[in-house]
């Protein structure tokens, strides 16, 4: 017995100084690129709501319950875990930068307190996510084991699976909101140009009054030196404003427009996208993001009834600077143009604009 007892305390002391030579720090790092902007990517890593929608852990070994305190986002936001093949375990958000970081404290018990973070990247209209792993053990020989022949190889693998099942999750998110919100906007470009003024084409110039009228907006800007960014500007805004008007049924009062700022020499052209609306609302409506609500400007303007392409409306302000000229008025850069024609449903040929330019 006592030759047992000295090989066995023998055993341990190896086994211990062993444990003394593996590292007592683990780091993991795994990173992977997904087509959402770093806001859209941020929603789904600040909060716990949607963590086993693309956990690697729960698709291989589910726990039997989980449960959820603290706020439902941001630092504090808790989840916890239990029974099962996943052990017993909380992970809990104490780091929280908007769309550039977000980091968790897991509690494991005896196996430690590791820290895992993640860290958003903009490229282009992409993210890189970056999902890292930090594990202190200090002089604990059990977690200097469990780190060097469990976590530094097993947990690779489980990120690199968790990461490529949060770019399908939140792709797909993604991909289901543009397609909600070009039917909204679709929907809502209808009803607006259903709502919009008769106009006759070849009107000559005159000079109107205009009245403020109540808009839900988005504040942007385009390159008019590259080609189509204009457009493209627009058309994302309405999409945006459509989305939300159809979101909170909020009444359309007209056909879409636009209200130019600015424009430099340069080329940049600074303006509101908007819809107008019956009335504005009390508040803002919920998830409304870029979108806002306000008046457009009001007073006196030129008006030019263009019709053609939109390539072609710099004709408009052409023609509206010689018609104020020979009224003997100065124009403002602030200017409306009112898109009455629906350009999936008319030919460019015939599109008709409303262009009104403020009188100074």
């Amino acid at each position: 017995m006592r030759i047992f007892l000295l090989v066995l305390l023998l055993v341990v002391a190896a086994l211990a100084g062993y444990g003394f030579t593996l590292p007592e720090q683990t780091t993991i790092s795994r990173s992977t690129l997904i087509n959402a902007s770093p806001e859209q990517v941020f929603v789904e890593l600040n909060s716990f709501q949607n963590f086993n929608q693309w956990s690697p852990w729960h698709a291989e070994m589910p726990a039997d319950e989980y449960g959820y305190e603290g706020p439902p986002a941001g630092v504090g936001a808790t989840m916890t875990w239990s029974g099962g093949d996943s052990g017993e375990g909380r992970q809990t958000i104490i780091e929280s930068v908007p769309n550039e970081k977000v980091r968790t404290k897991l509690d494991f018990g005896i196996m430690g307190t590791p820290h895992a973070t993640f860290t958003l990247a903009p490229e282009g209209e992409a993210t890189m996510v970056t999902w890292s792993l930090d594990a202190h053990y200090g002089n604990n020989i059990l977690q200097r084991y469990v780190g060097a022949f469990f976590v530094e190889p097993g947990l690779p693998r489980f990120y690199e699976k968790g990461l490529g099942s949060l770019k399908w999750f939140i792709e797909a998110r993604v991909q289901e909101e543009r397609t909600a919100a070009a039917a909204a906007l679709e929907a809502a470009m209808s009803d607006a140009q259903a709502l919009a003024p008769q106009v006759m084409p070849g009107a000559p110039p005159e000079i109107v009054t205009l009245d403020p009228r109540a808009i839900a907006y988005i504040s942007s800007e385009a390159d008019m030196t590259k080609a189509g960014d204009a457009g493209r500007a627009l058309a994302e805004a309405f999409a945006q404003i459509g989305g939300v008007v159809a979101s909170a049924e909020i009444e359309l009062a007209g056909a879409p427009l636009s209200v130019t700022r600015a424009f430099d020499p340069d080329g940049k052209w600074v303006f509101d996208a908007a819809f107008p609306v019956a009335a504005l609302p009390v508040a803002a409506p919920a998830d409304s993001g870029d979108v806002a609500f306000g008046k457009t400007p009001g007073g006196r303007a030129v008006r030019i009834v263009h019709k053609g392409p939109y390539e072609t409306l710099a004709d408009a302000y052409t023609a509206a600077k010689t018609f104020a000229d020979t009224e003997g008025v100065s124009l403002s850069e602030t200017a409306i143009e009112e898109y009455v024609s629906d350009p999936e449903e008319m030919p460019e040929a015939e599109l008709l604009t409303n262009v009104y330019i403020f009188v100074k």
